[in-house]
């Protein structure tokens, strides 16, 4: 693939995958408030508990999803179609061995969680139905997930965010109808399972339809194949293990300590710092085949591009939004969902800081962990994890709910510098040079976008949701206009300008 054709494909793929990330904040601010109101506080709180809760079932997927686009990607590079089919056949039938223990799992689970946490007597009936309908879907997905694999190894993100789409719109629809027509928290389980089953076989359908020679079968099994992926699985899980804790652990720390209601205000702040993240996350997922594809072909010096510019880009892409929100994140939250929550605000600005540093680690850790260097990034993503544990049970006890976000914050901080000094050695780039390249040019344009928050602020409070998203979004244009002239050189400017251009070009 000439490099003109791989800018094309990263900025197809990254302007589909904001197109999906577009809709499903949309639908989440449209349907968690109605949720809420539906299904009630505790039982929402519920809802997250156990969601965080079979999170940790779903690591015994051991990192076998990441390795299948790895292989795929790297196969595609090296045109090694055969080895492909042997990677995606193994990983497929040991998954199927791995669905039935999550299933054996949640089920056994289901009926001791209850005591465990202490529920209240009003949803011990319902609470262990949930956690097997959330198990058998967490189970389908652990086989379905090779064709998302295949896909995204071949680059068809966008096809795979066209189908993300409208799985989302017909998700969200299916469970606020159950909802509204009285079936409660286990139609709502229900409704989600159903959903992801429609939309693992899409997936399949159009994996064996757009990727030319795939063919799954036992027979193509391999112990060996086996081994050579669990050699880059068993770290990748670690990695995928340590952002679990890091995501879930939060919830399951806040019920130990506090009521079910807390859990729901936590969790609606935790929700809207990560779709804040999942703005670079888009950008950063988009780069994942290609960085594969540059090892396979051993591109070394386009590798320490990524570094470098993806880094840059991928904070510029997420500080307008989480700046913005930062601001009025006590305003949003009170709007949103209603004066209730008026502390998930104080949580949110301690989240929306942690991503600052978790977008500069994701960027190291993916290059990291594509490119053979997976086991450092694994064990100080876990040692991340373990601190975040404890940080969080040690601050709850004085600070609350913040003091939990707080030990976010502090493990992202300390990951992120770790794995970025790690990164720039073994690739080898200079750390002062990302530092003045790719991190510090985000600052200056904070400035005077700040500034203009604050004046519009003073005379125009924002009462409801609509001013809330008015008066962040323009904090937000303020950023991107000064970080265009501030963040940018002339050199920077024309190149990504011409990249776009050519892009739509090949479009007319």
């Amino acid at each position: 693939m000439k490099k003109q054709s791989r800018a094309s494909v990263i900025l197809r793929n990254t302007l589909s995958n904001y197109m999906q990330y577009v809709v499903k904040v949309g639908i989440s601010l449209i349907s968690i408030p109605i949720i809420i109101r539906l299904m009630g506080k505790e039982l929402y709180g519920l809802w997250e508990l156990v969601m965080s809760m079979i999170g940790f079932i779903g690591l015994l997927d051991f990192g076998f999803a990441t390795s299948v686009v790895k292989y795929v990607a790297e196969s595609k590079g090296q045109k090694d179609s055969k080895r492909m089919n042997l990677i995606v056949s193994t990983v497929f039938y040991a998954y199927l061995f791995l669905a039935a223990a999550v299933v054996i799992l949640s089920s056994g689970f289901a009926f001791l969680y209850s005591d465990l946490f202490h529920l209240p007597d009003t949803v011990t009936d319902v609470a262990p139905w949930v956690m097997i309908l959330i198990g058998i879907r967490t189970a389908l997905n652990f086989p379905f997930s090779v064709y998302r694999g295949v896909l995204f190894g071949h680059q068809r993100i966008a096809l795979l965010n066209a189908i993300e789409i409208v799985m989302n719109i017909l998700e969200a629809t299916a469970s606020i109808l159950v909802l509204y027509l009285g079936f409660g928290i286990i139609g709502f389980a229900c409704a989600y399972l159903a959903s992801y089953l429609l939309k693992a076989l899409t997936r399949m359908y159009f994996s064996y339809r757009e990727t030319e020679n795939l063919h799954v079968s036992v027979k193509l099994f391999q112990k060996d194949k086996l081994r050579e992926v669990t050699s880059v699985s068993l770290y990748l899980f670690i990695i995928l293990a340590s952002g679990t804790i890091a995501a879930q652990v939060d919830r399951i720390v806040i019920k130990l300590f506090a009521a079910l209601e807390a859990v729901a205000v936590y969790s609606v702040a935790a929700k809207m710092s990560n779709y804040v993240f999942r703005l670079a996350k888009q950008f950063i997922n988009a780069l994942t085949p290609l960085i594969a594809e540059l090892k396979g072909a051993g591109e070394t010096k386009n590798i320490q591009r990524v570094m470098l510019e993806g880094t840059k880009l991928s904070l510029i892409i997420v500080s307008p939004l989480a700046m913005s929100l930062f601001f009025f994140s006590k305003d949003l939250m009170v709007a949103w969902i209603g004066p209730d929550f008026e502390e998930s605000g104080v949580v949110l600005s301690i989240l929306l800081l942690a991503i600052f540093p978790t977008v500069i680690q994701a960027n190291a850790g993916n290059i990291l962990a594509m490119t053979d260097n997976h086991r450092f990034a694994a064990w100080t993503s876990l040692g991340s994890a373990i601190l975040n544990v404890i940080m969080s049970v040690i601050l709850i006890q004085f600070l609350g709910l913040p003091g939990v976000a707080l030990g976010t914050l502090i493990s992202a901080f300390v990951m992120q510098t770790i794995l970025v000094l790690y990164t720039c050695r073994v690739i080898p780039i200079d750390i002062t040079k990302l530092l003045i390249r790719s991190i510090l040019p985000i600052i200056p344009p904070m400035i005077p976008a700040f500034l203009i928050m604050f004046i519009i602020r003073v005379y125009i409070h924002p009462t409801n949701l609509i001013l809330v998203g008015i008066e962040s979004g323009i904090g937000a244009a303020v950023y991107l206009i000064f970080a265009y002239f501030l963040s940018f050189d002339q050199k920077e400017k024309n190149l990504y300008r011409g990249k776009v251009l050519k892009f739509i070009k090949r479009k007319k």
